[in-house]
């Protein structure tokens, strides 16, 4: 998607929810910045089935996984996507699960297009960017640079993340997410930011940091994330753990902003500069 279609899908999704949302604005509290996006060069490489069944299939600038089982774990040496590069994932249905670990000494840039009938989960414990240029329409996402047990998500209710010992990874999003209707949208990590555009209709966004998560399926197949261990300032520096300063947005959606911090971060747990637009149903 370009640039300007961006903008106008933005666009699009910030008029009609002003139209039906009651919008809550925040004061800024501190500065948070981060390093500058750097282009992705390549598609993502290396990808290992680990667990589950599917294939990998790459043709020039598309990457489609076909997952053929209800979970799906792969190991990828590398996970970026250019900005005129795409990733589809074909599964089985809405509840279908893919997690992606992947294994680069850098962040992961999407500057792309990544599609999805099922929820993916993106794990690099080196970081996460979404850039401005990225358009994710998946049935749900989880990206996170706390890490889980491949083992544990092939066969468990709830899975459980971790950070890895000295990994300062970060979760950024200056692009478009969007989430099916009834999806879930989730950034954990020690620390995370959205700049961008959350869109989850009747579905929920969490937005977490921490050292460790467990994330959970309520009755309703929403998920929900509750930070179990705390992030310590040596983690973050002297910035906020969770910064929205973009548009988190959907009718009738379930917002969560969580960061369990030490006590001598208190003050500076949670920066929302951007809009939460809380949406009526009918």
């Amino acid at each position: 998607m370009t640039n300007k279609g961006h903008r106008a899908i933005s666009s699009m999704h910030e008029s009609a929810a002003i139209k039906i949302c009651k919008k809550i604005a925040f004061s800024t509290f501190v500065v948070y910045q981060f390093s500058s996006v750097v282009p992705a060069f390549a598609s993502p490489t290396g990808g290992t089935v680990i667990g589950g069944e599917g294939s990998i299939n790459q043709q020039g600038a598309s990457t489609t996984i076909n997952q053929t089982s209800n979970r799906l774990a792969v190991d990828w040496q590398t996970f970026n996507v250019g900005e005129n590069e795409s990733v589809q994932f074909i599964q089985p249905g809405q509840d279908a699960i893919a997690l992606n670990r992947i294994l680069d000494q850098n962040p992961s840039q999407i500057l792309g297009r990544i599609d999805a009938n099922g929820n993916v989960m993106l794990m690099n414990e080196r970081g996460i960017i979404f850039g401005r240029s990225a358009s994710i329409n998946v049935g749900g996402l989880v990206a996170s640079s706390l890490d889980i047990d491949p083992d544990e998500f092939m066969n468990a209710q709830s899975f459980s993340f971790s950070a890895i010992e000295g990994t300062v990874g970060v979760v950024i999003n200056q692009g478009l997410i969007n989430a099916a209707t009834g999806g879930s949208v989730s950034l954990i990590g020690k620390s995370v930011k959205n700049e961008g555009i959350i869109v989850a209709n009747l579905g929920k966004v969490n937005v977490a940091a921490g050292s460790q998560a467990v994330l959970t399926f309520g009755r309703d197949g929403l998920m929900g994330v509750e930070v179990t261990r705390e992030v310590l300032e040596n983690d973050i520096g002297i910035d906020s753990a969770v910064l929205n300063s973009g548009t988190i947005t959907g009718e009738g959606t379930q917002v969560s902003l969580t960061a369990t911090v030490s006590r001598d971060l208190f003050s500076k747990t949670l920066t929302n500069t951007g809009t939460v637009q809380v949406c009526r149903l009918g």
